[in-house]
């Protein structure tokens, strides 16, 4: 009766211990799949974040291209403002050599004039 009385004890006890085996397992399983799905969403961030760096590159380069434009058409703009300049200063050399050649015309004139009025007397 004592041997019994133990055997049952000792049933009862291995009953208890495969009972919270099998908590602990479910309560493992439970966590691995909570990993798993913290895992899946790390995974998503990470592609997310390389997409952003890689929008951010894209952008970077795209501004790096338009202030290449920007910077070429200001070149463009201070060559042909020079040319634009160095043309209206050729015009007003032209002008003052015609002026001068003019002014020069008007004395050989007046002196031809003179010399025939001296002639004439």
């Amino acid at each position: 009766a004592n041997e019994s009385l133990r055997q049952s004890e000792i049933e009862s006890a291995q009953k208890v211990l495969y009972e919270e085996i099998e908590t602990l397992r479910f309560d493992l399983m439970s966590m691995k799949n909570e990993v798993d799905k913290a895992e899946g969403k790390n995974q998503d961030l990470q592609k997310e974040l390389i997409k952003q760096a890689d929008e951010i590159i894209e952008k970077e380069a795209k501004n790096k291209r338009l202030m290449d434009a920007v910077v070429y058409m200001g070149d463009e703009l201070k060559a042909s403002k020079n040319q634009a300049s160095s043309a209206v200063d050729d015009e007003k050399i032209t002008g003052l050599v015609a002026e001068v050649e003019s002014e020069n015309q008007k004395a050989r004139d007046e002196e031809a004039r003179r010399e025939n009025e001296e002639q004439e007397m």
